[in-house]
């Protein structure tokens, strides 16, 4: 059984906390550290059901087409996660930002932190044969087009920035609208998808910063057209887009024929492997196969042209 709770959503695998022994002891840096209240311990953040359970059915179609038995207990867990969207949706009329994770209780409403979840819950509608399911995205869909897209604001998916603006809200989001479009060849969904499609590629750079020359990325002649950038809060770019593939803007090339769309996905692609640490071509501080979130031509955290010892977990 998948790891789901009382309330259908995914459990919370990686609660806030204090980490600061873990970091004096392992001599870890980069981490942060929460206070954690009574309110704060149970937060879960909407958009890691969503990006799961978008994921989780694309990778049960994916075992179906490969012939690979999917177990009863996996549909069955994912299945309350999508139920557990939907009694979200009907009890507040949004998805919010954070909801308990025990009781379900929207904690923290308002944001786009659940921009994924329409594309998760049409591609479970064609899963379990549920056409609330598609009904409901639509409504989500919808909803977040009207509040939020058209006005230019999203934002709330990254768990560490608050309810800053950020690009990973706004890729989900592109996301979802292609898929909806994907499933069900209505127009609508595609005119979205070309407009947050043009909110989206502002963040991603459109030339090569000029690094210091004394820095890591300058002494290595790094290139940062294509690069992402993260939020308002977390300023640096990252190499691709996190947690996605770029596949959005192939569907919308397929879909419009405008080479604009490859234009992106090619400049997002190409930036990543040299970002890549590997034997024959070490990046300082990194282990082969490592590759930093950071792209820094801002002074935040470490500085421009500056990484942390670490590999990216988006």
């Amino acid at each position: 059984m998948l790891s789901v709770i009382l309330t259908g959503y995914f459990l919370q695998a990686f609660p806030l906390q204090d980490f600061s022994g873990i970091q004096e002891k392992k001599g870890i840096s980069g981490l942060v550290s929460f206070r954690v209240t009574h309110r704060e311990k149970d937060l879960h953040l909407i958009r890691k059901s969503g990006d799961a359970l978008y994921y989780i059915i694309r990778q049960f179609d994916l075992f179906k087409q490969l012939n690979i038995p999917v177990s009863p207990g996996w549909e069955q867990g994912t299945q309350t996660v999508a139920n557990a969207f939907v009694k979200t949706w009907k009890k507040y009329g949004q998805l919010g930002q954070y909801v308990n994770n025990i009781t379900g209780e929207l904690i923290i409403g308002g944001s786009t932190s659940g921009a994924i979840t329409p594309a998760a819950l049409i591609l479970a509608a064609r899963y379990y044969k549920n056409p609330e399911y598609k009904t409901v995205a639509g409504q989500i869909a919808d909803y977040y087009y009207q509040n939020y897209v058209t006005k230019g604001l999203i934002y709330g998916g990254p768990g560490d920035a608050l309810q800053n603006f950020d690009s990973e809200s706004a890729y989900g989001m592109l996301e979802s609208f292609t898929v909806m479009y994907e499933e069900t060849g209505d127009k609508k969904w595609l005119d979205m998808a070309e407009n947050m499609a043009m909110q989206y590629v502002t963040w991603v750079s459109s030339y090569d910063y000029k690094f210091p020359a004394n820095c890591t990325l300058g002494k290595l002649g790094k290139k940062t057209t294509g690069v992402v950038w993260a939020n308002t809060q977390n300023k640096h770019g990252a190499p691709g887009i996190c947690t996605h593939s770029g596949a959005s803007f192939l569907r919308l090339y397929r879909a419009t024929g405008n080479p604009f769309y490859l234009d992106v996905l090619r400049d997002i692609t190409r930036a990543i492997p040299q970002y890549l640490s590997t034997i024959e071509n070490p990046i300082p501080s990194l282990q082969p196969g490592w590759i930093c979130e950071r792209v820094s031509t801002s002074d935040w955290l470490e500085g421009i042209g500056e990484l942390f010892s670490g590999s990216t977990w988006g």
